[in-house]
């Protein structure tokens, strides 16, 4: 079967002192709890166990607990949990990384990339066809759909890339990660608060209206986000 036609302006690639790449901002784990993603998936995703298989997600070497996951690898692995959830088999992942980075000639951190993205769910529906699974050919319009609701949730800078994620796991609250803002740490957009700072007042002990007040924050939005804590 002929794969889809991806056709993508050539883009340079990203500097290495852009700060979407340069600077870590999530350890794996706290990646994998954002995304609500198992940690293990995650891990695997990004160190691969298997010795000569290159990381999907792209991230810094072990520094004990500290952060070792940029803004691209948080949106690559925002990316593959959307395919993953749609129905996309662990084991058929890598080759459906792979077929995309070579419809796109090989463009370094393509699925943080704009212009993948809707054919990009194509490639990767083949491979859930291939396993003759329940999710059928009639089905790949809902496939897509499914993958490209997500991805409606990065926004892209001028060069393509991506630049802020809406995290999937609120559904009340509107929660952003942007690398420029706040060192990359998750916000609440009503309020601009951080979830961290949030969650911090709840577990100390702090009534939930009045975190609310403070922070500027609606109630139902505040007991949500405690509530994913």
């Amino acid at each position: 079967m002929e794969g889809p036609k991806i056709y993508v302006k050539p883009a340079s690639s990203l500097s290495e002192n852009d700060p979407r790449l340069a600077w870590p901002i999530f350890t794996i784990s706290e990646a994998a709890r954002h995304l609500d993603l198992p940690v293990s998936t995650l891990h695997n995703w990004a160190r691969p166990p298997a010795e000569g298989s290159a990381p999907l997600v792209t991230a810094f070497a072990a520094r004990g607990h500290r952060a070792t996951v940029p803004f691209i690898g948080f949106t690559e692995a925002f990316v593959l949990n959307a395919a993953f959830k749609a129905g996309v088999p662990h084991h058929r992942i890598r080759p459906g990384v792979e077929a995309i980075k070579q419809q796109v000639g090989g463009l370094e951190h393509a699925l943080a990339y704009k212009r993948v993205f809707t054919d990009g769910a194509e490639i990767l529906f083949r491979f859930v066809e291939e396993e003759d699974l329940t999710v059928a050919r009639t089905n790949q319009t809902q496939f897509t759909k499914t993958v490209e609701n997500q991805l409606r949730l990065i926004r892209y800078a001028d060069d393509g890339f991506a630049a802020r994620v809406q995290l999937p796991k609120y559904s009340v609250a509107v929660v952003t990660v942007d690398p420029h803002v706040a060192s990359g740490s998750p916000l609440i957009e009503s309020g601009g608060a951080r979830v961290k700072d949030l969650i911090d007042r709840y577990q100390g002990g702090d009534p939930e209206a009045d975190i609310a007040r403070d922070f500027e924050v609606p109630l139902n939005e505040v007991k949500e986000i405690v509530g994913n804590a």
